[in-house]
């Protein structure tokens, strides 16, 4: 190929075209190739098995309920000490201990049919299928019954770094999994929030030019000991529950 003089035409052929697109192939696997040993690793989300007991075959990408092991020490002590082996559930939100709640789940590497062994990430960064529920969401983690994909949440056991927030809908992300579920919003009511019931809370923030209101809404719910009704347009701080997987206020205004 002859180099393109300035304000000369460039019209590549096809086999031109296609010789820069392998040069640029090329130089992106170089790139690759020339992680240290220890870089290589350090990028390595942590894996654990899992055996698909479920009724169905599950996706690369998808999501799977951490059971019990597989192995017990006095059953196969080699096997147990080899590498945990977990019962893969589809994922159930319920009473704590008895659904995977708190971070008991993993990504899918790969397809898993069903009975068969696989591995699930169950921290690092991997990338997986999420239902964007709302376009500012930046947290995820798992909904009752569903092992294809996580949802969106404003709380969760996955940090979103990065998603197509264009429309809401199941779309594939960039995630940080097994991250500290702890996160807290500040707002204004918009309507009264009553003991045990839910309003929805115009969400601000922060900022260098003062307290901004970010367009954001959410969903917040009392606790049961509140012990008055909280007006609308009352400040109020709400705390991510990691168990009931929803946004609870601290009953005082901020």
């Amino acid at each position: 190929m002859a180099k393109v003089l300035p304000g000369e035409k460039f019209r590549p052929s096809a086999a031109e075209w296609n010789s820069f697109i392998d040069a640029a192939e090329w130089v992106k696997r170089q790139a690759h190739a020339a992680l240290l040993p220890e870089q290589r690793a350090a990028l390595r989300p942590t894996a654990v098995l899992v055996r698909n007991d479920s009724a169905y075959d599950w996706p690369r990408g998808g999501v799977v309920g951490l059971g019990s092991a597989v192995f017990s020490p006095a059953e196969n002590e080699s096997q147990y000490w080899a590498s945990p082996v977990f019962v893969g559930e589809v994922p159930a939100v319920g009473t704590y201990g008895s659904s995977h709640v708190a971070g008991r789940w993993g990504v899918l590497r790969d397809p898993v049919p069903r009975g068969a062994v696989g591995l699930a990430f169950v921290a690092g960064v991997v990338r997986a299928q999420v239902y964007l529920a709302d376009t500012w969401h930046f947290r995820a983690d798992i909904e009752d019954g569903q092992y294809a994909r996580l949802r969106s949440y404003p709380g969760g056991r996955a940090l979103i770094l990065d998603i197509d927030r264009s429309s809401v809908g199941t779309k594939w992300a960039t995630l940080l999994v097994g991250v500290n579920p702890f996160v807290k919003y500040d707002g204004v009511l918009d309507f009264a929030l009553a003991p045990d019931g839910s309003a929805t809370m115009s969400i601000w923030q922060l900022t260098g030019l003062g307290w901004q209101d970010t367009t954001w809404n959410a969903t917040v719910f009392a606790p049961r000991f509140l012990g008055t009704t909280i007006p609308a347009n009352k400040k109020v701080t709400a705390y991510w529950h990691d168990q009931a997987m929803r946004l609870v206020v601290d009953g005082a205004e901020c």
